[in-house]
């Protein structure tokens, strides 16, 4: 949330205006916002915890530490975008600048290295939800996973279903740990 507050000081904007003026729009990614319409209201998935209880909505005033709500299909070209590296803002973004080993932490992302081949990756959660954006560049892979259920059962599942979806997808992928 500190990085979204001082971002809308820095540009005299809200930080709900700078992803749309920096990323989604550029991006084509007309259903990422943190103020849904009327239409996206509609198509809004409900969360739930282990036991399937509904999970009431998480509070929009999150802002940078979770209040965007995103699709798939939104999802997936940000992540083209991230594979590519062909911005500059994402090459810093992929630039370590904490770690030790093959594990490293870039600004938001983590990262391991094996092989001469990265894994770029964040997930997060929100009760009710988890979700993982991974890239791997140098095989020109990434993968969206989004999850509706989300507790201390299902959580470590979700990160082994992200591992065979990637395993799946390129034998020598480099796993999330």
């Amino acid at each position: 949330m500190l990085a979204g507050y001082i971002l809308e000081r820095v540009y005299g904007q809200s930080y709900e205006a700078l992803v749309k003026a920096k990323i989604t729009t550029p991006l084509g990614m007309g259903d990422t916002t943190i103020t849904l319409s009327p239409s996206q209201m509609r198509r809004a998935v409900k969360g739930y915890d282990g036991n399937g209880t509904e999970i009431p909505a998480a509070s929009d005033e999150l802002q940078a530490a979770g209040a965007l709500k995103s699709t798939v299909d939104d999802m997936l070209k940000y992540t083209a975008w991230q594979v590519a590296e062909n911005d500059p803002a994402v090459k810093l973004s992929h630039q370590s600048y904490t770690g030790s080993g093959n594990y490293q932490a870039g600004l938001n992302w983590q990262m391991l290295s094996s092989n001469g081949r990265r894994v770029i990756w964040q997930s997060g959660n929100l009760e009710g939800f988890n979700s993982f954006c991974v890239a791997e560049p140098e095989l020109g892979l990434g993968l969206v996973a989004l999850f509706n259920e989300a507790d201390d059962k299902s959580n470590p599942a979700h990160n082994s279903l992200v591992n065979a979806i990637l395993r799946g997808l390129a034998s020598d992928a480099v796993l999330l740990p």
